[in-house]
């Protein structure tokens, strides 16, 4: 039941399959270093917002705004969790050529050439994973429902670029609308 002058919010539900699995950095971290064990929030509204930006038209990068800055006002919460399969932490050793991004006096000395940078990924090839967006119903205002309803089914990736993967079901509406159902999703247990 809906009390009279509240707000419904908008539920965005989607699975995807993992093409290989993904890669995601804390922030403020480098490139090198462990991956999050799952994609956090900024990163899940990220891969709608790139659907949404494909849809609307919108550029990357937009008068110092991008479309994850664009949605990021109406977000309330996100999870995920992963259904079917595994994700299994994992950090490669990358060895990298340094030569092309060294100073001219420092190109003289061999040893500087090569370096080794430990890369966190996160394998989880084939696994099913499901995301779950809340965002405030004055999305609407902003982006028509049936752009959000495109942008949940044209999710190609979440995390790092190579982070490829294929949505096999998908739902946006109004959270009141939702019928039953459990989670697995990333929620902390307190006073247990």
């Amino acid at each position: 039941m809906r009390i009279e002058g509240t707000s419904v919010p908008i539920l965005i539900y989607l699975e995807a399959v993992f093409s290989w699995g993904f890669s995601v950095r804390a922030p403020g971290t480098s490139g090198g270093g462990p991956s999050l064990p799952l994609p956090p929030p900024s990163t899940l509204l990220g891969a709608v917002a790139h659907g949404v930006a494909r849809v609307m038209g919108w550029r990357e990068v937009e008068e110092g705004s991008s479309p994850v800055v664009k949605l990021a006002p109406y977000l309330l919460a996100a999870a995920t969790g992963i259904i079917e399969g595994s994700a299994v932490p994992y950090i490669d050793l990358m060895r990298y050529l340094a030569v092309p991004f060294m100073r001219k006096e420092n190109v003289a000395k061999p040893a500087m050439w090569f370096g080794a940078l430990g890369f966190g990924t996160v394998y989880a090839a084939g696994s099913l994973i499901a995301v779950a967006i809340v965002l405030s119903d004055r999305v609407l205002g902003f982006i028509p429902l049936n752009v959000l309803k495109a942008a949940a089914g044209s999710v190609v990736r979440l995390g790092s670029r190579e982070g490829i993967t294929h949505v096999v079901k998908s739902w946006v509406g109004r959270v009141d609308e939702v019928k039953g159902g459990g989670t697995r999703g990333s929620l902390e247990r307190r006073g247990m």
